[in-house]
């Protein structure tokens, strides 16, 4: 859990966003002059070339049938093995220290080592509660070689057992007894974003909790790195983590707080000796994404995706909702993810929204993918890459939602199940056109009330 990259810094409509006209515009985040763009080392080009290819093996829908076959069965002898162990038996005194080592079914708990190995192989088969058991059974060990992991590994487990309240409570104690590391900071990035995904009112008071040490690793200017494991953020990851707090304040209507803790952040990467041409990007594109809010979505070339469509001005319908949708050619699960989007559109149409794809193309006049048939019927443009770096793209797909006046309200990354009845996008929608639950409708049909309007 703890390498994967899993910021979603656009999942930030929460149930404290204001009505679109009561967000204040917001200053522009500037890059402190000292942060003039480094040039790109062959690394750093090698990492970037990997970002396609990840972000297609992102998506277990494109996996083939013979990966998909040894995931489950590495799953299955995972849980096979995670259950025949007698964690129950395994038992700690009051000095922390394992007394009684557990051998049953095979499976042996010998030492602080095996019992972390077996807090992941729960992890792996799924089994979230034995999980979660075992990583109890090693904090009260008082080990201390993995014991970031165990504690993330546990917010985790927390996590996909719906505990919102214990997996707040577990991070927490992470925070304040453990040093803020590169295991701490994606194990708090994780549980942000699981929280704003679930419009969960702790986001925002734990991103606030979270802001001081974040502000204080991010002084360091340097790549952070776990003090027990492999795990390490780059200090554009980890400024995009802290922008989390600034638009969560923002859509709380805490325009001032938002301001300071920009300032802040800023503050701390000015001190930063170097940085690396990657971070500097990175931040540029969250400012970017941060700028956008409350101002007019500007307007920007696109064409149709047959060949030789002619060049046309692209911006948001002037009355309507506008949701648009970016992401790359080279992206197939994008392609279902823009025909969701085309059938909320049209089950919204009582909301007047309108929803657009912009699909990012190197090549401007190549051939069309062969998956773009799917996409019959939808309504999509084709754009080059200024327009991805104009929005700050930085992760795919991108959205950008704006207001019937062209006001950007939102613009970031959701979840994919982000289109579901009273799911993510809907609540997005509800706010901007003053209701907690809009109108949906089969295409053709008549409106129904999914929800019902705050009393």
């Amino acid at each position: 859990m703890a390498g994967a990259a899993w910021l979603l810094f656009g999942l930030l409509v929460s149930a404290w966003i204001q009505a679109p006209e009561k967000i204040q515009a917001p200053a522009q985040a500037a890059a402190p002059a000292s942060q003039a763009e480094p040039g790109i080392r062959p690394g750093e080009i090698y990492q970037q070339a990997l970002k396609p290819l990840d972000l297609v093996r992102s998506s277990l829908d494109n996996w083939s049938d013979a990966e998909l076959g040894a995931l489950t069965t590495g799953m299955r002898m995972a849980r096979e093995g995670c259950g025949a162990a007698n964690i129950e038996k395994l038992e700690i005194d009051k000095a922390g220290a394992m007394t009684k080592p557990a051998d049953g079914g095979g499976v042996s708990i010998a030492s602080e080592d095996d019992l972390y190995d077996l807090i992941r192989l729960c992890a792996l088969g799924q089994d979230w509660g034995r999980s979660l058991m075992a990583a109890k059974k090693y904090l009260a060990s008082g080990a201390a070689a993995h014991r970031s992991q165990a504690y993330s590994l546990s917010i985790n487990a927390l996590v996909r057992m719906n505990d919102l309240d214990g997996a707040v409570e577990t991070a927490r104690a992470m925070l304040h007894e453990l040093p803020y590391d590169g295991e701490a900071a994606y194990a708090m990035q994780f549980l942000k974003t699981y929280l704003v995904q679930a419009v969960d009112p702790r986001a925002l008071p734990f991103a606030t909790e979270e802001h001081a040490g974040l502000v204080e690793a991010l002084k360091s200017g340097s790549t952070l790195k776990s003090l027990h494991g492999g795990a390490v953020m780059g200090v554009g990851a980890l400024y995009a983590s802290g922008m989390q707090l600034a638009l969560l304040q923002r859509y709380a209507g805490d325009a001032q707080g938002a301001e300071r803790t920009v300032g802040e952040l800023e503050e701390a990467v000015a001190k930063s000796p170097s940085l690396t041409a990657p971070d500097v990007q990175w931040m540029g594109a969250v400012r970017k994404q941060y700028g956008l809010i409350g101002h007019v979505l500007p307007a920007m070339e696109a064409r149709g995706i047959t060949s030789g469509a002619a060049l046309r001005k692209f911006a948001s319908d002037p009355g309507f909702v506008t949701i648009v949708m970016v992401f790359p050619d080279y992206c197939p699960q994008c392609v279902k993810t823009v025909v969701g989007l085309k059938e909320f559109a049209a089950e919204h149409a009582a909301a007047k929204v309108h929803g657009y794809g912009l699909v990012v193309r190197e090549d401007m006049g190549a051939a069309e993918p062969e998956s773009w048939k799917e996409l019959k019927g939808t309504t999509l443009l084709a754009v080059d890459t200024g327009v991805a770096q104009t929005l700050g793209a930085v992760d795919y797909p991108l959205f950008v939602v704006t207001d019937e006046h062209g006001v950007v309200y939102f613009v970031g990354t959701v979840p994919a199940n982000a289109f579901v009845p009273n799911g993510f996008m809907e609540q997005t929608i509800g706010r901007i056109v003053g209701e907690t639950a809009v109108m949906r409708n089969a295409v053709g049909g008549k409106a129904k009330q999914v929800g019902k309007k705050p009393n």
